[in-house]
């Protein structure tokens, strides 16, 4: 799996951003990564522990920043 952007972002999407502070960008992101998150994020709020920036997975507590990073070899 890739961790490049499957397309650049334009200028119009980084000023939208800058303006209204989110931007929808379809698809910059591979179909495997937007799946990767789903799944992390549906996991995570499942099995979410009382620390609002920490999940129990699997027995074990991790933090929310550090999940995709923990179930992908790429990053």
């Amino acid at each position: 799996m890739s961790a490049r952007p499957t397309r650049p972002v334009t200028t119009e999407e980084i000023e939208a951003f800058q303006r209204d502070g989110a931007v929808l960008l379809p698809g910059v992101l591979a179909p495997e990564w937007v799946a990767l998150v789903a799944d992390g994020l549906e996991e995570y709020f499942a099995e979410r522990s009382s620390r609002s920036s920490e999940a129990v997975i699997r027995g074990a507590t991790v933090r929310v920043d550090h999940l995709l990073a923990s179930r992908s070899e790429s990053l």
